[in-house]
Formats: C-alpha cells, structure tokens, sequence
C-alpha cells in the first residue's frame, strides 16, 4: 500500500508552508525518499511541531526500509490525534510491515468501521489477520474486499491465502488462478501457487514455479528475496541442501510468522564458514525450543573451528547446555538487550539454523548430528527410582500434540483419543510426556479404557526441560509428534517413534535424515494421519 502525502496549495503556500516542504512532499511523490528525510529533519529541527513535516516523515521512512521507526512515529500521531483517519491508516499498515499483526488489525478494523469502502484498507486487513493466524476473520475481511472490487485480481489473490490459511487447497487455488486470468502477471498469485505446490508436498513443481518467477523480480528487492525465502523448503525438500540452505539465509526478512525469529541485528559481521583464527564467535538461538535443541547438535562441529565460543539459548536449556559442553559459555537470550550496542564479547555471530549451510549440505552430512544432551545424573537416579516398579513392561513416553494448535499445524498431530488402540497395549507401560494443559485428555481416556498413564504432580515438562530429559532417558523409547519431546529424545539418543506427514525436513529421503534414532511414520497418499495407527503399533510389538 501507498502512503500520500500532503501538498501545499500554491495559494496558500506562502501562509501555511516553507519551500523546504513543498519541495520535501515533491520528493517522497518522486520516490526520492533520502532526500526527502534530510529536509524534513531540517524543517523539524527548527518547527519540532511542524504538522505536515511531522506526518511526512514516517512516509518517508517506510518507504526507505525503516518500518518499525516509522510505526512508531504513526503512533505517536496517532495518540496526539485518535480520530485521524488517514494515521490509523497508517498505523495498520505500518505495523502489518513489521509483524505485529494483532495490534495492525485492531488499528484497521477501526479504520474500517468508519470507511468501509476503502478496497485497501480491507485487503491489509485480512492479511494482517491471516498472518496473525485469525483465519475466520481474516476470510471475512477478504470477502468485504471482493465485494468492493469483484474484478480486481487482487482481491482474488487475497482471499485465496485465507483460504489456503483454513487448509482449503482447491478453493485457494480457483482463487490465485481468477487472479491471473485478471491479471497474468501477478506476482503474488504466482508466489502464492508455488507455495500451495510446495503444501501438496509437489516439491520439484513448487521450485520449478518460484525459479520462474524469481526470474522476472528485481533481484534486490525485499518481495524478491523472500519469495527466494519461501523456495528453500522446496530446495531442501527436493534434497537440493547447498542452494535449500543458501535460501534459507534469507528468512529473517519476511515479517510473518513462518520467517525466522528473532530478527536481531548486530554491529559485528555473520560467520560464513571463513577460518577465525582467534576470532570470537557467539551462535545464537532462533525459531522455537525444538529448533534449538536439533540446530545446536552441530556445537560439537563448530568447536573444529573455533576456539572461542558463545551460546545464547532458549533459557530452559542453559544448563542442559553447561552440563553437555563443558568448555563453552552458555548463556540465555535476552532480547531485552540491544543487539547493536551489545558488550564486546565477541567478534563475529550466527543464527544457529545457518550452521546447517555450512556443515549439512549433503545426507551423508547429517551424520554430524550426534546425540549430544547429558542430562543430570542425580535427577535420572530419581526417575529411574520412580519408574522401577514397572520394569517389567516396556515403558513409552508419550507426546501428541505441540502446545500451539491451529488449522493447519493440527494436521500434524493425533488427539489422545486417536492413540487408543496404542495406550491399550498390555506389554506397555505409557508415561506422559504431553506438555501443557492436558490432564482432562489423560483422565477421559484412562476412564475410558480403564488403564493409568504415569504422570507426578511435581514435573514440569514445559519449564523444566532438566527434569523432561532425565525421564525420557529412563525410557524406553518415545512416541511424539513433531514436537520439541521429540527434538530432546533424539538429542538423548533415545529411540524415537515420530508420526506426521512427510515435510521438507526429510530432504527428499525416504527415511527421516536428521537422526538414525527416529523412525518417522507418516500417512501414504492422502490417507489420513491416524492410518499410521496399525504400524505404529507394530513397531511397539517388534521392540
């Protein structure tokens, strides 16, 4: 969306304006936004409440790259003035630029309310909505749009990410094809049925679909590098590794919630593989828990190559971390800090996830990763106390879902409920591992099939990943969903059963690469995920 900015009419322009910012709007009209920002702070330097100076500012400053000083100058407008149309606006759009969705829809659906034919403002709206997973209202904003405009190809565009947001892949895709017959060349439709080809798990057509249309972008243009983003799980899922990971590098530039986070930003230069000498390195966390504990496998790699290292970690592995590598500092990430006036403790940085490019760019690679996590003895002696009095049975940790739950990620997971015919086995005896709020689960189907599930008042399996780790390696093996319960047990080298369908982490193999401890189970075809029941249980029988 384009922001406006005012101009001064001439007859008035000797009253009510300087040259210097009649000259300044010329200039953002002009796209000539750096010069434009240097007279606009001239202006404001000498008239710090010059009224149109101050709305021009943050134009400028969106349109250069600079969103988030931009969103919050929006909002200081829009504090002094509420009621400034045009601000909330702005806001909206400003903020949907930096990823904060919730609080971009709540200034849009103001805006909307009192200018509900504004094509625009609805079709940010439901993107804003869609990226922050509000999939029914986002559906709604989409079909207010249409009806504004039934022949623009992007509405069309728009509604069909909803409905790609409600696992609706048909509709969604009648939806991107209307807008390139409105439109051949749009570039969002065309990004957007590379991705659905990439969903459909039709790898080799999603890059063939995003090289093509990474050919007609400018190649240094944000939209362009993160269509080039969005690509590397094709080329990963393809087991293209070199070019997947090289993609990859690009993912802290989209602001939605499938981009890496956090988007941090140093002084000191990103390590790419070059020797560091005497060089100080800090490898930093990313993405959620589970990442964490599979991408820092490689710390063990990275000790090759540097001498000095510091970890920043998700602070419940800290001291996992301290116990597993002895020699390295250990530290929680505070993201409270500034990252570009941090300590100078250290010369150079990575996001953990791009050690994978430069240690993993083939199968045989990904031997490298090694069981690597040593939990605390002392708590292994308590659970392995605990668990003691049913030796005789093979006893099964047990995970079913992620503690984050919506449309599309529950395709990955099982309700307990689905597990029956698992729990009921007489040979084993099932411990929870299921994180969360998940005691009303347990107790129906422990009613219902007249059987317990082991579970103690005083472990936390959320918070306290010391205590998660020393009971599954008193386990005999683990059967979770793709949750970080199954990132720590094969971190422990502990035998692994993981259900879900096939993705882009299998890297075009049959068998899941990441760790000879896991063995994946997913659903052929389009069968349902609870087809994979039968082997599942077999697998326990054959243990």
């Amino acid at each position: 969306m384009n922001f406006k900015v005012n101009k001064i009419n001439n007859s008035s322009a000797a009253r009510l304006l300087d040259v210097k910012y009649q000259k300044a709007a010329d200039l953002i009209n002009k796209k000539k936004y750096h010069e434009a920002l240097m007279l606009l702070d001239s202006i404001l330097k000498k008239q710090p409440e010059h009224r149109l100076a101050k709305r021009s500012k943050p134009v400028a400053l969106f349109h250069m790259g600079r969103q988030l000083e931009a969103a919050r100058l929006f909002h200081q407008l829009h504090e002094q003035d509420p009621e400034d149309l045009v601000i909330l606006k702005h806001c909206g759009v400003a903020y949907t630029a930096v990823g904060a969705f919730e609080i971009a829809t709540q200034f849009l659906s103001r805006y909307v309310k009192s200018k509900p034919n504004d094509f625009d403002a609805w079709t940010s709206l439901s993107a804003a909505a869609g990226k922050s997973q509000q999939y029914v209202e986002a559906m709604f904003y989409a079909t207010q749009a249409l009806s504004l405009e039934p022949t623009n190809p992007n509405a069309y565009n728009n509604l069909g990410a909803t409905l790609l947001g409600v696992n609706k892949m048909e509709e969604g895709e009648q939806a991107f094809e209307t807008a390139l017959l409105l439109d051949k060349n749009n570039v969002d439709a065309l990004s957007n049925l590379a991705t659905l080809a990439h969903q459909r798990g039709n790898y080799e057509s999603a890059v063939t679909l995003y090289n093509n249309l990474i050919k007609n972008l400018e190649p240094d243009t944000n939209f362009a590098k993160e269509v080039i983003y969005r690509s590397s799980f094709s080329h990963l899922a393809t087991g293209d590794l070199k070019e997947g990971w090289r993609r990859y590098d690009l993912g802290f530039l989209p602001t939605d919630r499938g981009s890496r986070t956090p988007k941090r930003q140093f002084q000191e230069p990103q390590w790419h593989g070059e020797p560091l000498g005497d060089k100080r390195l800090l490898i930093w966390g990313e993405q959620g828990l589970g990442d964490e504990i599979i991408f820092f496998g490689l710390l063990n790699e990275v000790q090759n190559h540097c001498k000095s290292i510091i970890v920043e970690c998700e602070p419940r592995l800290v001291s996992l971390f301290e116990r597993s590598f002895p020699n390295l500092k250990i530290k929680a990430t505070n993201l409270n800090s500034i990252d570009l006036t941090y300590s100078k403790e250290f010369d150079v940085h990575i996001p953990v996830g791009s050690l994978m490019g430069l240690f993993c760019n083939s199968i045989k690679d990904f031997e490298k990763l090694k069981p690597y996590i040593k939990p605390n003895p002392l708590l292994v002696t308590e659970f392995a106390s605990r668990l003691n009095q049913f030796s005789g049975k093979k006893l099964v940790g047990l995970c079913w879902r992620s503690g984050k739950l919506n449309t599309n990620r529950n395709l990955n997971y099982l309700s307990i409920d689905d597990l029956t015919d698992v729990v009921k086995l007489e040979d084993c005896t099932f411990v929870n591992l299921q994180y969360g709020d998940c005691e009303d689960e347990l107790t129906r189907i422990e009613n219902k099939l007249n059987i317990k599930i082991l579970r103690w008042n005083d472990v936390d399996l959320k918070n306290d990943q010391e205590q998660l780790a020393a009971l599954i390696s008193c386990l005999d093996v683990v059967v979770t969903a793709g949750t970080a319960v199954m990132a720590l047990s094969m971190a422990l080298g502990k035998k692994t059963i993981m259900f879900g369908p096939r993705g882009w982490d299998f890297l075009g193999q049959e068998k899941y690469p990441w760790s000879p401890c896991v063995e994946a189970f997913s659903p052929s075809g389009r069968d349902e995920l609870i087809s994979i029941i039968p082997n599942v249980i077999k697998r326990l029988n054959n243990l």
